[in-house]
């Protein structure tokens, strides 16, 4: 795959509350998203990452709908129960080279489960499967909100690692959202978080570290050796 970096220009999101007022969460923010990277949005619960996600899937649309390039999967990865393996992947696919899919699912670690059916297994292995419908699309930007934070630590690092390879191999852009701080150092090449709440800006940080540091089961890196003080204040109600 030959994907470009993503850059994110002026993007502003507000709702109205049950009183009519407008409520703004971010306004004309802007970022960039590199190709073969993964960059993850680190905010508290309740404070725009998801609405961030969904305004970036939503950029660049098409005359008969959204930009189908930039592929969203949401907290709950969504399969189709009725619907095999292959067929959940394939969906919505006019065609596709069989050695393409089989290379996918062997890459997402599905090989041998293209018959099986998504309602017998886990949350991870249905959300290998939206990954893979993902991936087989051929997206310009991947955008994962949260998919995996309920899962237990060992299955973590096993979708961390895999969502690393994905964007490092294929060179896929991909935007992770999260409200853990330890998550995030652990996915991340780099986090991005907002200056404050509603945002005007964000401000990114590289995460610098070894690929064997980030699936260390051990208690985590000092969380002081990448944010100050300050930073952890100002994402406070995140989780360590």
């Amino acid at each position: 795959m030959n994907n470009k970096n993503i850059k994110i220009e002026s993007i502003s999101k507000n709702y109205s509350d049950l009183s009519g007022h407008t409520i703004q969460i971010f306004e004309n923010i802007s970022f960039n998203i590199e190709a073969g990277k993964v960059t993850t949005i680190l905010a508290p619960v309740g404070k725009g990452k998801t609405s961030l996600l969904k305004s970036v899937a939503n950029i660049g649309k098409i005359k008969n709908g959204l930009n189908k390039k930039r592929i969203y999967i949401p907290k709950e990865p969504s399969s189709f129960p009725w619907l095999n393996v292959r067929e959940n992947i394939l969906f919505n696919l006019d065609k596709t080279d069989e050695s393409i899919f089989k290379n996918i699912i062997k890459y997402v670690g599905l090989d041998g489960y293209e018959d099986h059916y998504p309602n017998n297994y886990s949350f991870g292995f249905r959300f290998r499967i939206s990954f893979a419908r993902a991936i087989i699309n051929n997206p310009e930007l991947i955008l994962i909100d949260e998919s995996i934070s309920v899962l237990p630590l060992q299955r973590k690092f096993e979708l961390y690692e895999l969502i690393r390879k994905v964007a490092s191999e294929m060179e896929i852009p991909i935007f992770y959202s999260t409200s853990s701080l330890s998550e995030a150092i652990r996915i991340s090449d780099k986090i991005l978080y907002f200056n404050q709440f509603p945002a005007n800006k964000i401000i990114g940080k590289p995460i610098l570290i070894d690929e064997e540091s980030r699936i260390d089961d051990s208690e985590f890196f000092e969380i002081q050796n990448f944010f100050t003080t300050d930073e952890v204040l100002l994402i406070s109600n995140s989780s360590i």
